[in-house]
């Protein structure tokens, strides 16, 4: 394993190194005019990249299009966005189960609840959508049809539950929801496949797993990008999920760091809290 950055080092931005900085999407998407403030004023440069949209360092220094670049390739981006719809899904299902026991009496008032989860999925499918783009045909047409598939049985489980007031009927269409998660894991082998991950035995099926998998391959090519822009000194700021930032600094990434300056979420906020207060 190469070498890893010690977690518990706190880490600041800095002017003369490429700095590779962890967020949580949903926090630095509102603040993104602050962040590129904050970033300019600490590292003296204006580049400043989102995830999506990071300097691919084959085209001369210039900004790939969103979701272009290669080092946060299409088809990892894709894979990696239906398997977090897949998780999401397999917890709805676990829910389900424990939903479809509950005593007739107070069954209303949980499947209710439970149906309010499950409208989630789809402006959860929205959102992913949005984060990638088509790419080779047998991978669109994979996640397609899983997405669409999964979308499929939260609208029908949807359906059964509001066309009804009878508790027991309810309750039989929240077990046929959990139930229902057999025929979405069987699509799982092939995704895996066209993915290059080699699950095998109950792995192929487990959406975890292909979800993690297809992070960490995300991860590993971020890791080479953000190094060949280093080596090519590149200056500024990429912003990338948390995720990939622990995943890199543990090692589990299998990539070099030592010429990255990594900012962690947290390291990268309490240096913005700091700076808003002078």
């Amino acid at each position: 394993m190469l070498e890893s950055t010690d977690r518990t080092e706190k880490r600041t931005l800095a002017a003369d190194r490429f700095n590779l900085v962890g967020e949580d999407h949903a926090e630095s998407k509102p603040r993104r005019d602050l962040e590129r403030q904050f970033c300019e004023a600490k590292t003296n440069s204006k580049n400043y990249w989102t995830e999506a949209a990071f300097l691919d360092p084959h085209e001369e220094g210039q900004t790939a299009p969103e979701g272009d670049s290669s080092a946060d390739l299409m088809e990892y981006r894709a894979m990696h966005g239906v398997g977090l719809l897949l998780v999401q899904f397999e917890k709805l299902g676990d829910e389900a189960v424990t939903v479809s026991t509950t005593p007739s009496v107070s069954a209303v008032s949980a499947v209710g609840v439970f149906a309010e989860k499950v409208k989630l999925i789809v402006p959860l499918r929205d959102r992913i959508d949005r984060s990638w783009r088509e790419s080779t045909p047998e991978v669109t047409q994979a996640v397609r049809t899983v997405c669409d598939n999964v979308v499929r049985v939260c609208q029908v489980y949807l359906d059964a539950v509001q066309g009804t007031s009878s508790p027991g009927l309810q309750l039989q269409a929240t077990r046929k929801f959990a139930n229902d998660r057999s025929a979405i894991r069987d699509l799982l082998p092939n995704l895996a496949k066209l993915a290059g991950a080699n699950l095998k035995g109950e792995h192929e099926r487990d959406a975890r797993q292909l979800e993690s998998y297809m992070r960490l391959q995300r991860s590993r090519f971020m890791g080479f990008g953000a190094n060949q822009a280093s080596g090519a000194r590149t200056r500024g700021v990429w912003k990338v999920g948390n995720g990939h930032i622990d995943d890199l600094v543990s090692g589990r990434a299998n990539v070099g760091t030592r010429f990255l300056n990594i900012v962690s979420q947290q390291d990268f906020n309490d240096e913005l809290k700091a700076w808003l207060k002078k």
